[in-house]
């Protein structure tokens, strides 16, 4: 049986992943431009993307939900949130909104290397070498694999 924190923090993580595949999925309608009448497209696996954020978020939440029952808490004792909780998960949610940005921007690879820095941070990463290799070597071998294997084109940027 999970804690009261602990699933206080899955409803919260089940809220945030439902509003970012929301968000994911608005950006398909922006950023992808559907070229062709065909049933695969451009398009095609953002949409299984944004539909699996979907339902595992749906799914977490429904779960949470029915285990809060189970254990007789309340929902509002559950989702009572301190400011620190709350400034955490809006900081996190600003920078991935900010990645989104910095990718048509920067491009890929600068603004991965960024966001992953920021992240291994605020998540209390303190090795230095693992840091500096995991910021180095990560996003390069991410757009290696997307870019050079599976030929996936990367918006033109400033800096790319």
């Amino acid at each position: 049986m999970k804690t009261k924190n602990e699933l206080k923090n899955d409803i919260f993580f089940s809220i945030v992943t439902l509003l970012f595949a929301l968000f994911f999925t608005i950006s398909i309608f922006v950023t992808i431009e559907a070229r062709d009448e065909t049933i695969v497209g451009a398009r095609t696996f953002p949409y299984f993307i944004a539909a699996g954020l979907f339902i595992l978020g749906t799914c977490l939440f429904y779960s949470s939900l029915k285990q809060l029952k189970l254990n007789e808490f309340t929902l509002e004792d559950t989702l009572n949130l301190s400011f620190k909780q709350i400034q955490a998960v809006s900081l996190y949610l600003l920078i991935l909104v900010l990645y989104c940005l910095g990718i048509m921007y920067i491009g890929y690879i600068v603004s991965s290397a960024l966001v992953l820095l920021v992240l291994m941070l605020f998540y209390g990463a303190r090795n230095k070498l693992i840091i500096s290799l995991m910021v180095c070597i990560v996003p390069f071998v991410m757009w290696l694999v997307f870019s050079v294997l599976m030929e996936v084109q990367f918006p033109q940027t400033l800096l790319y």
